[in-house]
């Protein structure tokens, strides 16, 4: 199967699942695309990237370019196979070499401290927007 029949597959599969909730509540098909698009776009732009950047984190290590084994392989008929060799290499380097954990930890911690102060003015902004007369 090549990446346009799974692409053509998965776009399908969303709309099929979309007819039957809208089965239930009677809505048209407009309002289906109102909804498979940001679907759509997260899958290409969250779900696809994190996917691969996971693959990558099992991946066995190589010296060569990219420092990683394939993502995808050619077989020999021409078709397209996923490698799938799971290395827990990297994720031991977190555990023996500060300089990885320091490095882990620090983004951790950058993390948290981000959502926070997100969450510190986000809600409080929200909060007030909320609670705004619509003549103002």
């Amino acid at each position: 199967m090549n990446f346009w029949q799974l692409a053509s597959d998965v776009v399908f599969r969303l709309f099929r699942r979309f007819e039957s909730i809208g089965a239930g509540l009677h809505l048209r098909r407009g309002r289906y695309l109102v909804v498979a698009f940001p679907m759509l776009w997260l899958g290409l732009f969250f779900l696809a990237p994190l996917l691969i950047v996971l693959k990558i984190s099992f991946a066995e290590p190589e010296i060569a370019q990219p420092p990683y084994t394939p993502l995808v392989q050619m077989a020999a008929e021409g078709e397209y196979k996923s490698s799938v060799t799971i290395s827990t290499e990297g994720y031991a380097l977190i555990k023996d070499d500060s300089l990885y954990r320091d490095a882990f930890f620090n983004s951790i911690k950058t993390a948290v401290i981000s959502t926070i102060l997100a969450l510190l003015i986000g809600f409080p902004m929200a909060y007030a927007i909320a609670r705004a007369r619509p003549d103002r």
